[in-house]
């Protein structure tokens, strides 16, 4: 993972964002150890060690996809916000032989406010960091959980914001999947309602046909059994084939071909058995 961490970092174009991530997450940094170590919860998701590192990552590199997908996103921006954004963690939570507990600091302050000022402190150590910068980077930490009932003192207002929010949210209810999997009762397809996730889970294997579009669910019978030509779409309710041999052109609208059918000096043929 860590070779990961490294070549997303290089993809960032800004010399002052550059500079903060060196700050923050360089291999010489004082944060560095904590923050490859720390988990990323205390139960929902990845609450193990290296979890915070793993979510973390995961998130920026989804970031770092999806922004070329939208217009207007500073990539630099959401990719360096993405993997600050729970960096106030790395004191909230404390591992030991007998699992994760919240620290006194996580829990009278909260990771929100520990990360925000971890890298305001930080910002102010780098001589000219614009502060347009330093602005869209804290924001992007104090709204990541998306809603103040969420426990985020601000909304996202930015692009880059709620792109990070969102995919943040959605690593953090995958992660969850993962956590109920494993502990999942061998041969057990369902697991009980889960607060993580808002619902059971499924892991059927295969919920949506087993396969590929040819040989599963859509394309094995219930959408055509293949291709168009053999399977419900072409097997008769639309002709079988061509036009002239089916449903339209074998009574219904002529008989056949322009030249035998309706156009060529009959009335229209009637089906009266389909009547």
């Amino acid at each position: 993972m860590e070779s990961d961490l490294r070549e997303l970092i290089q993809t960032v174009q800004s010399p002052h964002l550059r500079r903060l991530l060196a700050v923050m997450l360089g291999e010489g940094a004082p944060t560095w150890p904590a923050y490859r170590e720390a988990p990323a919860a205390k139960h929902y998701h990845q609450a193990y060690r290296h979890g915070l590192f793993e979510h973390s990552l995961s998130v920026a590199q989804a970031v770092s996809a999806t922004a070329a997908t939208f217009a207007g996103i500073d990539r630099d921006v959401a990719v360096t916000g993405a993997l600050l954004h729970d960096i106030g963690k790395i004191e909230a939570y404390e591992l030991s032989d007998t699992g994760i507990r919240m620290s006194d600091a996580g829990r009278l302050h909260g990771e929100i406010a520990l990360g925000y000022f971890r890298v305001r402190r930080a910002i102010e150590t780098l001589e000219g960091f614009p502060a347009e910068l330093e602005q869209a980077i804290l924001h992007i930490i104090l709204s990541h959980h998306g809603s103040l009932r969420h426990g985020s003192p601000v909304v996202p207002c930015t692009r880059e914001a709620t792109l990070v929010h969102m995919i943040d949210n959605l690593g953090s209810k995958l992660g969850s999947f993962d956590r109920v999997e494993r502990d999942l009762a061998e041969g057990e397809l369902w697991s009980e309602f889960d607060k993580g996730i808002g619902a059971g889970a499924y892991f059927g294997g295969g919920a949506l046909g087993g396969g590929t579009p040819e040989n599963g669910t859509v394309g094995d019978g219930t959408l055509g059994g293949g291709s168009l030509g053999d399977g419900t779409v072409g097997d008769g309710t639309l002709g079988g084939g061509p036009l002239g041999d089916g449903t339209v052109g074998d009574g219904t609208l002529g008989d056949g071909t322009p030249e035998n059918g309706t156009p060529g000096g009959a009335t229209p043929q009637i089906d009266r058995a389909a009547a």
